[in-house]
């Protein structure tokens, strides 16, 4: 049998085999560590796991298409753009309900992970994308019951500038902004903002604030237990502003030198106008001021229940 010689440097092949070994264990690391965040956004183990699931979608738009969006938990925005496609980017979370009535905010929460139940009702939460004709619709996922759990899906849109949208959510914040086709937004529980749009637009909420800058079209607010705040653009004719709260107040305020036909009312409150109607400026505390501002032109009509009416110039 032949002679294996000697190593001539020893202590080289001991670092080689440290190395080597160094080498394995950072590779089973990064492993672990893929696999940590693959689980992360499934089940896994303690509150520090999410049930979290985040994707885009880009949609075709035939021309004359309405853009249409509902939501049942979930914030939804929609904002106008140069493309020519709806582009649709959806965040979706798991919320459970502990103990003590707290929301857990995207969290498995407490001592045990989500059950398998609670799992596969998340995964069958779905945002549809259905095509017609005439419109695209967008619609979050909408049931009646869950496994003490509730499903948040925020839905973000970007739509071309020019086409109409129509968005409806049970629970959630709208959001409408850049857009010069016609707007209708509703909402039964979060606020309204629209800012810098062009065509009609009707908004209404039962328990939410509206809040309205840049409007170059006909406005129509209505809230049931909320506030409305606009700041208008110069009118014409063709562009009526009405503004109806049962429970809230209005602030309107126009550029310097507008003119429009005013009717402002309220049951319980008062009014208050900065701008000369019929050539004075109203004064004390009266429930209700009707009259031409400037040389009249466009119909104005604020109505309250309970709250006072605020009308300013910028």
């Amino acid at each position: 049998m032949p002679m294996i010689p000697p190593l001539r440097h020893p202590w080289r092949a001991g670092l080689c085999i440290v190395a080597v070994m160094t080498t394995l264990m950072a590779l089973g690391a990064a492993v672990n560590s893929l696999t940590a965040d693959a689980n992360a956004t499934t089940m896994g183990a303690g509150e520090s796991q999410l049930l979290h699931d985040r994707y885009t979608e880009e949609l075709a738009l035939p021309e004359g298409s309405v853009v249409i969006v509902r939501n049942m938990n979930g914030r939804v925005s929609v904002t106008g753009w140069d493309e020519d496609y709806v582009l649709v980017a959806i965040d979706k979370r798991l919320e459970r309900l502990d103990g003590a009535g707290r929301w857990l905010k995207g969290r498995l929460g407490g001592s045990a992970d989500a059950t398998p139940q609670q799992v596969d009702f998340f995964s069958a939460m779905r945002v549809d994308f259905r095509t017609r004709d005439d419109a695209i619709e967008i619609v979050g996922p909408w049931y009646d019951h869950s496994p003490d759990v509730s499903v948040v899906t925020h839905i973000d849109v970007r739509i071309p500038r020019g086409a109409d949208v129509s968005v409806q959510t049970e629970n959630g914040l709208v959001a409408v902004m850049d857009v010069e086709g016609a707007v209708a937004a509703t909402s039964s529980n979060g606020k309204i903002s629209c800012r810098d749009l062009a065509g009609a637009t009707e908004l209404s909420t039962r328990n939410g604030d509206i809040a309205c800058s840049g409007i170059d079209g006909a406005l129509t607010a209505r809230a049931t237990n909320g506030s409305i705040l606009v700041d208008g653009r110069s009118l014409t004719t063709a562009h009526a502003l009405s503004c109806t709260t049962g429970n809230g107040a209005i602030k309107v305020r126009f550029p310097h030198r507008s003119s429009f036909d005013l009717s402002a009312r309220t049951e319980n409150g008062y009014v208050k106008s900065s701008l000369a109607v019929d050539g004075a400026v109203p004064s004390g505390a009266v429930r209700s001021v009707s009259g031409t501002i400037g040389q009249g032109g466009a119909t104005v009509t604020l109505t309250t229940t309970n709250g006072s009416i605020h009308l300013d110039e910028y």
